[in-house]
């Protein structure tokens, strides 16, 4: 059987679209997986949620990472390095963990033991504030996050800082808004990444390295501790 000219064409071109087309889109599978499809995972334990959480703190906390980075970044895929990790990619790498604070709280006035009117340590004063962490997951302990994620984890991965941007409001209107809870989000290629929100100051916060602090001043302000200095050049702002 003879196919007219036109029909035989078609059919070449069919099939030469899906030799070039299937290699690409499993290429793509592979390398940019689809994020996990479920809420973020909430806690409402005092190790994240004391001294105290303000939602309307967590808003502007989001918005100075969207003044500081995704202003300035976009959509631009990014790698995302931990502390004393290097690059792996040829994507320009911001430094790990990176902190955005919101709301306005100053300590007490020391109090006394009634016994030996010796100088008592206090937490910050009941106004709250909030503060949104970009870490490496492979930094936290096994079973230190509420709905543990499955290890193991890349010490470096890669997305931008709109997804992380996404990623904090999910957290805010999910776990904050919703539930009075604080939270976090999985992000990147492998998943190694978690955006966290989490009262300031609390100990969850505490423990996790001081890093890199932004804020919506123009350049953004940047504290950097000696614990998370890097062997490789990376962006801290």
């Amino acid at each position: 059987m003879i196919l007219p000219k036109s029909t035989a064409s078609f059919l070449v071109s069919l099939l030469w679209a899906f030799l070039v087309a299937a290699p690409t889109a499993a290429a793509a599978t592979i390398q940019r997986p689809a994020a996990a499809n479920r809420e973020p995972p909430c806690t409402g334990s005092f190790n994240w949620l004391s001294p105290h959480l303000n939602p309307s703190d967590c808003v502007a906390a989001i918005g100075k990472l969207w003044k500081s980075d995704v202003a300035r970044y976009g959509n631009h895929e990014l790698e995302f390095v931990g502390a004393r990790t290097r690059a792996r990619t040829g994507l320009h790498p911001m430094l790990t963990p990176r902190r955005y604070t919101a709301g306005k709280s100053s300590p007490q006035r020391p109090k006394r033991n009634q016994a030996t009117f010796a100088p008592m340590l206090t937490n910050h004063n009941p106004a709250g504030t909030c503060t949104v962490v970009i870490a490496m997951l492979d930094i936290f302990p096994l079973g230190d996050l509420p709905e543990p994620p499955r290890p193991p984890f890349t010490p470096t991965d890669i997305t931008s800082f709109h997804d992380l941007y996404q990623a904090a409001t999910s957290v805010q209107l999910n776990c904050v808004t919703w539930l009075k809870q604080a939270g976090y989000q999985q992000e990147g290629v492998t998943q190694s990444i978690a955006v966290l929100l989490m009262a300031t100051g609390s100990y969850e916060e505490r423990f996790i390295p001081r890093g890199v602090v932004l804020s919506d001043k123009p350049g953004g302000a940047v504290v950097m501790s000696n614990d998370t200095s890097s062997p490789s050049p990376v962006d801290t702002a």
